[in-house]
């Protein structure tokens, strides 16, 4: 998705710069227009449409389907709530794990509400981040303020999706506080990981979005003794629940088996 969607505002770039020029050339064959204008007019034209196509790209993202709303409504195992910068799935009988959980970019966080819930209903709370614009870039350390936050827990994990566990492996790197280790879902580290850290990556045998050579390449960065899962017939965007994602392989498994196998993972490996 990003590859495409930097392509397709590349495009976009060279119109909103090129259109305003040709336009200035055409009136001026007809009527003189004076250097002022024809300088001050098309960057003129050029900042608005520029900013304007700017915020119209990061208003855009993939929504979660209407599957997700019955695991964001609370129960007597597990509460349910919306924060300022978090969703919060609070198993009530177990406060010593928590994963904190960066979604993929441009992806709707309640599109992951199934994967949180069913962590939470085997004991293990969820802290959803919700990022700007569906970009975790823009709030890389939020994780350590939730930490900080919530210093009631024996073990913290920190998670991400695609671009969104590249990002918190950013905020590992520079924390200083006591993480127990890192869950990859279709991604990789942003750079080197202690061996302090436990670290597990998971991914689909279909997924077409993961680059594979930078993936093979940063197995370097995971720490000594890393596990990997691989999901046969699973895809990219499978670990939520947003539809189909461009460019993505086709799985061969449903949303939920992808979902629930995942979970199953996650929990051996926090549990062990």
């Amino acid at each position: 998705m990003v590859i495409l969607d930097i392509i397709i505002l590349a495009i976009i770039l060279v119109i909103i710069i090129a259109l305003p020029i040709v336009v200035i050339q055409i009136i001026n064959k007809k009527h003189t227009l004076p250097l002022w204008l024809k300088i001050a007019a098309p960057i003129s034209f050029i900042l608005v449409a520029s900013i304007s196509t700017g915020l119209i790209y990061l208003s855009i993202h993939y929504k979660a389907t209407k599957d997700v709303e019955p695991f964001l409504v609370s129960d007597s195992s597990v509460e349910v709530s919306k924060k300022d910068k978090y969703y919060f799935f609070d198993n009530k009988t177990n406060d010593d794990k928590a994963v904190i959980f960066y979604g993929g970019a441009k992806v709707e966080e309640r599109s992951y509400a199934p994967l949180a819930r069913k962590l939470a209903d085997k004991g293990v709370d969820v802290f959803l981040v919700t990022m700007p614009f569906r970009l975790p870039l823009f709030d890389v350390y939020q994780a350590n303020n939730i930490y900080k936050a919530h210093s009631n827990y024996k073990e913290v994990y920190l998670m991400g999706h695609s671009l969104g566990g590249t990002t918190i492996s950013m905020c590992l790197e520079k924390s200083v506080y006591d993480y127990k280790g890192i869950i990859f879902l279709a991604s990789f580290p942003n750079s080197q990981i202690n061996n302090k850290f436990k670290a597990l990556s998971i991914y689909g045998d279909k997924d077409k979005i993961l680059n594979k050579n930078t993936y093979e390449n940063r197995k370097a960065y995971f720490p000594s003794g890393y596990v990997t899962k691989v999901i046969e017939g699973g895809n990219h965007c499978q670990f939520g629940y947003y539809g189909d994602q461009v460019g993505d392989g086709k799985a061969l498994i449903s949303r939920e088996e992808q979902v629930n196998t995942t979970v199953g993972y996650i929990l051996d490996f926090i549990n062990h």
